[in-house]
């Protein structure tokens, strides 16, 4: 059974994509509080925020509501958050999100352990200086066995943080290229463009959160075939935070990789300017459907067209065979000799050239060569 879920927002309106990963989770998302206030020092959420939050924990029947502030909350206002609201669950923004993606993702579970470990730790200095510890050792120990947890969880996302990115390195090595499709937002339809384009998970039913990390697979777009990345949407209001990073190395690694990244959602102008500035490559914005992605793959990588003359015998035929697979043949005709009109990407022409004369074969450019 669900429980009720609220979402405060602070900023005038709330994060495109939040309320799906809420509710992706598992949670009624039963109110959501939208007001245009700044943020308190102490508890975040400013006074008149705070009590009408209060307010409405206290009318909900659940024993424990979960309350999402769309912010990036610090741990000591966490602390203080939770003694206004004992009786909620409280996440902040990248809390729900970590904890959705780390119901599939391992380095995101890690890092929604670290954050709770980090508010956990807060809470204990906070007892001790405040005396509150029965005995003199009662809450350093506390303090020791949360710094010790904590350098234990470090260790661990270094670890899952290698292995997703090796994943991702190690993978599809042989291809014309590598595409990113990223969006700010909860993803779902730059997910079915990439479902479109590969083929993989022609039947899941697209939800925030998922992919939890970079999925990849390959397409076949005229000439290319490219590797194409999917990955969780962003839910941050702008930027690439720290965090997200964190809880998602493979979607990383694709980056550094990547030829193109296209994105879409909210703003996807300004995740461009973002990702420019920290990853080489082509970044551009674009609708996500598949006809978009295709045009832009197309124009990206080039093609070039080549009127292919092949003598008879085995050699040629395998050759042929192999064309089928890796050009986009328009035509096929048989005569003194064998004629293949085709599309080939630009990076794979030259190889294609020599392989065809070592058969014995010619190849020309198109351009209303017969």
């Amino acid at each position: 059974m669900s429980r009720p879920a609220v979402i405060v927002s602070q900023s005038g309106a709330v994060t495109p994509g939040l309320r799906a990963v809420v509710s992706a989770s598992g949670d009624d998302v039963v109110e959501t509080v939208t007001v245009d206030r700044r943020e308190d020092n102490r508890y975040y959420l400013s006074p008149p925020t705070l009590d009408r939050v209060e307010t409405l924990c206290d009318g909900l029947e659940a024993t424990e509501p979960r309350v999402v502030v769309d912010g990036t909350v610090h741990p000591g206002q966490m602390v203080d958050l939770g003694e206004r609201l004992p009786s909620a669950a409280l996440q902040d923004r990248r809390g729900a999100i970590l904890k959705r993606l780390g119901e599939t993702n391992p380095a995101a579970a890690t890092r929604f352990e670290l954050r709770r470990t980090r508010i956990a730790r807060r809470a204990a200095a906070r007892d001790q200086r405040d005396g509150a510890a029965d005995t003199p050792s009662g809450e350093s120990g506390r303090l020791a066995e949360h710094d010790e947890r904590r350098g234990r969880l470090r260790e661990r996302l270094d670890d899952r943080q290698r292995e997703a990115r090796r994943r991702v390195d190690d993978a599809y090595t042989d291809v014309d290229g590598h595409v990113v499709l990223l969006a700010r937002g909860d993803g779902t339809a730059a997910t079915e463009a990439w479902t479109a384009l590969t083929g993989d998970d022609a039947d899941a039913e697209p939800a925030a959160g998922r992919p939890a990390g970079a999925t990849m697979a390959t397409a076949a777009v005229g000439p290319h075939t490219v590797a194409v990345t999917d990955a969780p949407g962003v839910v941050a209001a702008d930027g690439f935070p720290a965090w997200f990073a964190d809880a998602v190395p493979g979607v990383v690694a694709a980056l550094e990789q990547a030829d193109l990244v296209l994105c879409s959602g909210v703003d996807p102008d300004g995740l461009v300017a973002t990702l420019a500035e920290r990853f080489d490559g082509t970044h551009e914005a674009v609708a996500a459907t598949p006809e978009a992605v295709r045009a832009r793959v197309t124009d990206t990588f080039g093609a070039a067209d080549y009127v292919v003359r092949l003598p008879y015998g085995d050699d040629a035929q395998a050759l042929l065979s192999e064309l089928h697979e890796s050009a986009a043949v328009a035509d096929v005709a048989y005569g003194d000799e064998v004629t293949v009109r085709l599309t080939v990407s630009r990076s794979a022409a030259e190889s294609l050239v020599r392989r065809i004369e070592a058969v014995g074969g010619t190849a020309r450019p198109a351009n209303g060569t017969d």
